[in-house]
């Protein structure tokens, strides 16, 4: 049987569909999990290394269009149940779907997929042949109108437009490489798709292509060792590229990156240059947790956060060589000078991905380099006794929750419109967040009972206030009027390194801020502390939630943490960032237009996923697929251009596989023939 360009994402696309229709989806069975799924059963068979390297661009293509398919499956939905013209049997109108036969279909994900790709993809066309796509082209003209009709009544004339477009978010990992390093390798690729790029845009103004272009690499003004790219770097700068492979650098949003950096520098400490609070080293040194660590983006960005801070004191490191000459337990001794990162997962699968993760992006040898170490727990975080953990001063609590701040999440966006009934669908969506929320308020009740913590991280890639103000505000009554002692309650303070940031969070007093339970929120000085970031609001990241907790012990006050700061005071001035020659980023990329080069169909930041079994790190970035049209046009400049990319030799391979495969296939049947034969004989 000839291979068809669809058959994975067929396969993938049909999973998801069965896994929605038999409500499997809730138990973490999302489009992400699944797609890795099938590509690691697919690279167990595939033991040729030169064939993995296109087995890698046919998977990226795959990945793509599931996204864009299930991205538009309720469009999809609603053009097939539309009714076209009257069936002059039965007396009632006959749908598209009734006329291609969807319902005795047994491929259905084929169907949506070549319906996507003749309807809404950018080439309007369909690969390959088959029956399916016969029938489907066959209705090719009711369809196209039917499309107008149906997005005209949803007022989607343009399909893409509302989708907001990121830079390329790069973290360097600086516990493998230095800063110089990524940018020299950066600029030497970037400048190759620049010049691509500059063929297809003649009529740009030069002053702003020299600003704009792709090759362009700003440093962000936020997050130090972070690196904003053009949105079309995509093209190149995906989970293959050496760099990635290699973990010199990570592909995380820069919303995301907020949780570790306000853990680590949220007190203010060792983020400014005259910082009179820098050399309170030793204060406030511990452990840390990471709750929910898998994959472990967070994980290993709170790992290179903390190596970079400053070795203990002379005075701590002569105590601990006293120590250890007393006790003769100098292993032991010797790791108590550095700072331990416990990594919690309770899923045995994504500890494995856990671990992996952390032996691509941390050093072999850094036990013996760096003030800090990592251990991946296999457990679960509410399971925790605390009084095992007396070291632990910080946790990162980045639990499961809706991803409804994250953009371009296909996946998310079908279940959301499965159902016909909107008061249904809210229904569900509402029960769904409270359960979510109860899980967080848990969570954090759990870290705040740690006794020796002193600092929490509470983050969330929702913008639902219910996973947000709500268990914040809850977390803190319930706790705050169990305890006993002032000293053991807790407060939300403004991260000192993020108060640059404008947008916080809700208050009671504000319209967005109204508590849905019993009208009591947080309060403006409370809810000025938070972070909040819209993607879909010009913040160019995704949406997100940050708080950060002290105890009310802890020796900044609130006065001077909750002062906003302005660009003249300085604010965290980091050390060697940015790099010399890097203009800081000041929303140079926020105009660029949606394309199919600038559209992220794979999701950066595992850690931003809908619930703790979705969170699977897969980076996989949209492939363009050769062109064929369905029926005659006039040829394009791009499907010119690709062919012409395509060699000689390549042909030549190709008519030789099918060749091959031919005479295979002959060969298959005179066999088979001859077996019948032999067994008729036999009967005789």
């Amino acid at each position: 049987m000839s291979f068809s360009p669809y058959d994975d994402a067929s396969d993938i696309l049909n999973q998801i569909l069965q896994q929605s229709d038999g409500k499997t989806t809730a138990n973490g069975y999302g489009l992400k999990s699944t797609a890795y799924a099938f590509f690691a059963k697919q690279q167990k068979k595939n033991k040729n290394k030169k064939n993995r390297k296109v087995s890698d661009q046919r998977n990226r293509f795959t990945y793509a269009l599931v996204c864009q398919t299930m991205k538009y499956k309720s469009l999809l939905d609603a053009i097939l149940s539309y009714s076209s013209s009257p069936n002059e049997k039965d007396g009632i109108a006959a749908t598209l779907e009734q006329k291609i036969k969807y319902k005795d279909m047994r491929n259905k994900g084929l169907c949506f997929i070549m319906l996507y790709e003749l309807l809404l993809s950018k080439n309007k066309s369909i690969r390959g042949g088959g029956y399916m796509k016969r029938t489907i082209v066959k209705l090719e003209d009711e369809l196209l109108r039917v499309k107008k009709i149906v997005m005209k009544q949803q007022k989607q004339n343009e399909i893409r437009q509302d989708i907001p477009v990121f830079p390329r978010y790069v973290r360097i990992n600086t516990l493998k490489c230095t800063v110089d390093e990524v940018l020299k390798v950066l600029h030497s690729d970037l400048s190759k798709l620049d010049g691509n790029d500059r063929n297809d845009k003649n009529d740009v103004d030069e002053q702003q292509s020299s600003t704009t272009s792709v090759s362009v690499i700003y440093a962000d003004k936020h997050v130090p060792n972070l690196l904003v790219l053009h949105p079309k770097t995509g093209r190149v700068l995906n989970n293959q590229h050496p760099l990635v492979k290699d973990g010199k650098i990570v592909l995380q949003d820069k919303s995301s990156c907020f949780s570790a950096l306000a853990l680590v520098h949220g007190d203010g400490r060792f983020c400014g240059k005259n910082d009179e609070n820098s050399n309170k080293e030793e204060e406030g040194q511990g452990d840390y947790i990471d709750a929910c660590a898998a994959p472990g983006n967070k994980t290993t960005h709170l790992a290179s956060l903390l190596a970079e801070l400053p070795s203990p004191s002379s005075k701590s490191a002569e105590n601990s060589k006293n120590n250890k000459k007393k006790k003769g337990r100098g292993k032991q001794n010797d790791a108590t000078n550095k700072i331990t990162v416990y990594a919690c997962d309770r899923s045995s699968k994504r500890i494995e991905i856990l671990d992996k993760r952390l032996s691509t992006i941390i050093p072999e040898d850094y036990n013996n380099e760096l003030n800090v170490k990592v251990q991946s727990l296999h457990q679960d975080f509410l399971k925790i006794d605390p009084l095992d953990y007396p070291n632990v001063k910080c946790i990162l609590l980045d639990p499961s929750c809706s991803g409804s701040g994250i953009i371009n999440a296909p996946d998310r966006h079908y279940h959301l419109n499965q159902s016909n009934d909107d008061d249904k669908r809210e229904k569900e969506e509402k029960e769904r967040i409270e359960s979510l929320s109860n899980f967080q308020l848990l969570a954090l009740r759990h870290a705040m009972s740690f006794p020796n913590v002193t600092k929490i991280i509470y983050s969330t890639c929702s913008i639902h206030q219910r996973e947000d103000e709500d268990v914040v505000h809850a977390a803190l009554c319930e706790h705050n009027e169990q305890v006993e002692t002032t000293d053991q309650k807790w407060k939300v303070v403004l991260p000192k390194c993020l108060q640059h940031w404008t947008r916080r969070g809700h208050s009671s007093s504000t319209e967005n801020g109204k508590d849905d339970n019993d009208g009591v929120g947080l309060t403006d000085e409370q809810a000025n502390c938070l972070i909040r970031c819209n993607g879909s609001d010009g913040d160019e990241t995704n949406g997100f939630f940050v708080s950060y907790f002290e105890r009310e012990s802890s020796s900044n006050s609130n006065e001077v943490m909750n002062k906003n700061i302005s660009d003249e005071d300085g604010g965290c001035q980091w050390p060697n960032w940015p790099p010399k020659g890097t203009k800081t980023y000041n929303g140079e990329f926020a105009n660029i237009v949606a394309d199919d080069d600038s559209i992220d169909d794979g999701d950066d930041e595992g850690d931003d996923a809908i619930n703790r079994d979705d969170k699977e790190e897969m980076t996989i970035e949209k492939v363009a697929p050769t062109e064929n049209k369905t029926k005659k046009t006039k040829a394009t400049t791009s499907a010119t251009e690709e062919s012409a990319k395509i060699s000689a030799k390549k042909r030549n391979k190709k008519l030789a596989w099918k060749k091959r495969q031919m005479e295979q296939k002959a060969k298959r049947l005179e066999k088979k023939k001859r077996e019948i034969q032999s067994s008729d004989e036999a009967k005789e």
